[in-house]
């Protein structure tokens, strides 16, 4: 008798954007399990961080700023474009349920 822990469900992926088009600051990747509908995972990717807008805003110079950043704990997790963000969010729910189930 196999005693492995895994779960053997379908899901589906989706997400949602703060605004519609390619020029979106967040997104939101949801796994639902197609049997039940219950979100099964869910992962937000931000290309801002309203600290680091603000200092930016107060015209520190560029050593302070260096300095700054080093010490802030930055929520900005995603670098390249708005567009790829839906393609890394399912990768990363992807890559987070095969180390988590596996």
């Amino acid at each position: 008798m196999d005693m492995d822990p895994l779960i053997d469900i379908s899901v589906s992926y989706d997400r949602t954007w703060q605004r519609r088009g390619c020029t979106s600051l967040y997104n939101v990747g949801v796994c639902i399990d197609l049997l039940t509908g219950l979100v099964v995972d869910f992962d937000i990717t931000t290309k801002y961080c309203h600290a680091c807008h603000i200092q930016k805003a107060e015209s520190m110079n560029a050593t302070d700023l260096a300095v700054w950043k080093e010490q802030h704990d930055c929520c900005t997790n995603h670098h390249k474009s708005s567009k790829s963000m839906e393609q890394d969010s399912a990768v990363i729910l992807w890559n987070r349920s095969v180390a988590k189930y596996m």
